[in-house]
């Protein structure tokens, strides 16, 4: 009997040992997450690529400052949010950014803005800070951006609408408008999806340079 009750006893042990094992090999095979930036455009190279848009004008003293940027709720989490149908959309938990998107989209714009007004002074939100020494001397550019559509469907187009406002502060001018863009997805990944909406960016960006190109020349 005695032999009885410690085979019982060693099937037991044996049995959970088991369902710990495949408990933890559930656990060490979760779904990898993939981390996503989005990219400043290379404009010099548009100069040959008539389809891209080219430089605006050579601005070196002005000061261009990013002091704000808003975002739709629907977009604004660490997931990539991609369109299913007018009335769906898919929240992506293993698609992530790897910086919040208001942060990524203030990075993009200032860099693209510093290269097609070639100027090195341009802070970009959420980092903004002005140099006052430097900006005593340069003509001041205050920029603020709402993002109000970054919708993508994948295999298909990537759409962002943003409406901006630039304010100079020599005269106080401001001048404000709404833009969109759609880039086609080229590629049926992640990435090409993020491809699409760093175009758009670029796209944005490129007019954005061109309204402060005009204040500067008024």
């Amino acid at each position: 009997q005695m032999k009885l009750i410690s085979k019982e006893i060693g099937k037991t042990y044996t049995l959970q040992l088991l369902i710990l094992i495949l408990a933890t090999a559930c656990v060490g095979t979760s779904p990898k997450e993939n981390f996503y930036t989005l990219n400043s455009q290379n404009y010099e190279l548009n100069q040959v690529d008539k389809k891209r848009e080219p430089l605006v004008r050579s601005l070196p003293d002005i000061y261009i400052d990013i002091v704000a940027v808003t975002i739709i709720e629907l977009v604004d989490r660490p997931q990539l949010v991609i369109k299913l149908s007018p009335n769906q959309v898919q929240i992506l938990e293993q698609q992530r950014w790897a910086q919040p998107l208001k942060n990524e989209i203030g990075r993009v714009v200032a860099k693209n803005l510093s290269t097609l007004l070639n100027t090195h002074y341009v802070t970009n939100y959420p980092t903004s800070s002005v140099n006052t020494k430097l900006a005593a001397n340069l003509t001041t550019y205050k920029v603020q951006l709402n993002v109000q559509q970054f919708e993508s469907s994948l295999g298909s187009n990537a759409t962002v609408t943003i409406n901006y406002s630039v304010r100079k502060l020599t005269n106080n001018q401001i001048y404000s408008d709404t833009i969109t863009n759609t880039q086609k997805i080229t590629g049926k990944n992640y990435s090409d999806l993020v491809e699409a909406q760093s175009k758009a960016l670029g796209t944005i960006s490129h007019e954005i340079a061109q309204a402060i190109a005009n204040m500067a020349s008024q």
